[in-house]
């Protein structure tokens, strides 16, 4: 089922462009943090799906003023693609960061 989410956070008060341009630049400086302190494969495939979903996401409001999602999961949230991606890309970051701290733990 195609449900088209104009909704976002700050909505009444920050137009759709603003919105996707602040939302790209907050992800980029988080995504250069991210590989620059934490080098690992697990945190490289996780930002690459928070870059790809991010920019797949930014892109679509910035054409249509509304992201299209999907996939409903019993009627409480609907997701895209680029959802998929930015949320498994933020787990893999989570889990990267997490195993690059056991490991440099372990090296004390």
């Amino acid at each position: 089922m195609l449900k088209l989410n104009c909704n976002y956070i700050l909505s009444p008060i920050v137009s759709p462009d603003i919105y996707a341009y602040a939302c790209l630049a907050v992800m980029f400086v988080f995504v250069i943090y991210v590989l620059v302190f934490y080098r690992s494969l697990v945190v490289y495939l996780g930002s690459a799906g928070l870059v790809f979903g991010g920019l797949l996401n930014a892109g679509e409001r910035l054409k249509t003023g509304c992201v299209r999602d999907y996939f409903s999961f019993f009627e409480l949230f609907s997701y895209n693609v680029a959802d998929i991606l930015v949320t498994s890309g933020i787990i893999l970051i989570i889990f990267g960061i997490e195993k690059y701290e056991n490991r440099s733990s372990d090296r004390r």
